[in-house]
């Protein structure tokens, strides 16, 4: 888009530069006008359509950010794991893997809005312990912690 304002102000100065050079005013000046006018439609054009572009880049990231967070929870999804074990790849990690087993229980006897809320107030625990870049749930009630930790001989190598 700006290079399409760029093309269009030089093909517009130089209309305007060789056209005064070479026509009487009158003629000049209702030319002018015209140019004026394709010029300023142009970069109406082009500002509409980098708008649209920039709602579209704002819109994909939300989408994103939709589909790598449970819509429970709020932690990230399996999705978000899987996306992100390339960046884990070759690093000291640790790892655990935790299901709450009384869950099914819970949704049985008291509803599932009432398990869901017991697994945000757990995630909400193990928030105190772990950053949100380290808690992942793989499903309804498996999480998967995943942390980096530096071992003795890296700490005193550097």
């Amino acid at each position: 888009p700006w290079r399409n304002i760029s093309f269009t102000t030089f093909w517009l100065m130089l209309f305007i530069f060789f056209s005064f050079r070479v026509k009487d005013y009158a003629l000049f000046r209702g030319d002018f006008i015209h140019a004026m006018e394709f010029y300023f439609a142009s970069i109406f054009v082009t500002s509409f359509v980098l708008n649209i572009r920039i709602n579209s880049i704002r819109m994909n990231k939300e989408l994103e950010d939709i589909a790598m967070h449970d819509y429970v929870t709020g932690v990230y999804n399996r999705e978000a794991v899987v996306k992100r074990a390339k960046e884990y790849s070759g690093k000291n990690l640790a790892l655990a893997i935790v299901t709450v087993e009384s869950l099914d229980i819970y949704n049985d006897l008291f509803g599932a809005e009432f398990g869901d809320d017991v697994m945000n107030d757990f995630v909400s625990i193990i928030h105190e312990y772990f950053s949100e870049e380290d808690i992942y749930q793989l499903s309804r009630r498996k999480l998967v912690l995943i942390s980096r930790y530096h071992s003795k001989y890296e700490s005193d190598k550097g």
